[in-house]
């Protein structure tokens, strides 16, 4: 049986999350950092790392771009790579923004030349 605290506290996170992602998309980035703030400490207070590490990444992100807060966002950046570690330590892994370093797929063409 699933908590009923638990619930609230998922659906407050997920309500919060939908409100800054709205307010940041009209650039209304004051707004946006007041919900993803509040969507933070729901997420503290539920002890859930994922949702932890999400925030914080995205605040940090906010923080740097539009407030040029650079000290602040990476003590979110760290508070994210935190929670990345927690959950690595429990087989899970946060999504990163940077896509997965693609393998080479052609063959390099060799320095010599080619026999025929």
């Amino acid at each position: 049986m699933v908590d009923q605290t638990q619930v609230i506290q998922t659906n407050l996170i997920s309500m919060y999350k939908k409100l800054a992602t709205q307010f940041e998309a009209i650039d209304n980035v004051e707004d946006a950092l007041y919900y993803y703030k509040r969507c933070l400490e729901v997420a503290e207070k539920s002890d859930d790392h994922e949702e932890e590490g999400i925030i914080s990444h995205k605040i940090g992100n906010l923080l740097f771009t539009k407030f040029d807060d650079y000290s602040k966002s990476i003590a979110y950046q760290k508070k994210y790579l935190e929670s990345a570690q927690v959950q690595n330590t429990n087989n899970v892994s946060l999504p990163l923004n940077a896509s997965k370093p693609r393998r080479n797929r052609c063959r390099p063409t060799p320095p010599w030349p080619r026999r025929s």
